[in-house]
């Protein structure tokens, strides 16, 4: 059996003021070899076009957070997750087609895990 097929994982975003890039975010959370069992977006906010990019992917719950700020934002997707690993990006990067399957792997081949920080592609303009 396929062991890191057990683990759900939830990846929150926290945005505001991204549309400008959150297509592209969202598009590299789509083309992952594993797909988290859900992707919230976290629309901390913003005046621009962020929610509507968000609501643009059928693969995202989109969730508001009124006190301004990323930690709050970040606090609150945290809070709606439903799976037992919760991962986090900014809205503005960018992530390698196997991030979430390597992280799963990883978690699962150690199991003695509290906090995993991996590396990601930032973003200066899409």
């Amino acid at each position: 059996m396929d062991t890191h097929k057990q683990l759900h994982v939830s990846l929150v975003i926290p945005a505001y003021n991204e549309e400008r890039y959150l297509k592209a975010v969202l598009d590299s959370v789509a083309a992952q070899t594993t797909m988290p069992n859900e992707v919230i977006v976290v629309d901390n906010n913003s005046t621009d076009g962020t929610a509507a990019v968000a609501k643009s992917c059928r693969f995202v719950r989109l969730i508001a957070e009124t006190q301004q700020g990323i930690g709050p934002a970040r606090h609150t997707g945290f809070l709606s997750a439903k799976s037992e690993l919760i991962a986090t990006i900014d809205a503005d990067t960018l992530l390698e087609p196997n991030w979430v399957e390597t992280v799963i792997q990883y978690l699962v081949s150690t199991m003695k895990w509290r906090l995993l920080l991996a590396n990601a592609t930032f973003m200066t303009s899409p």
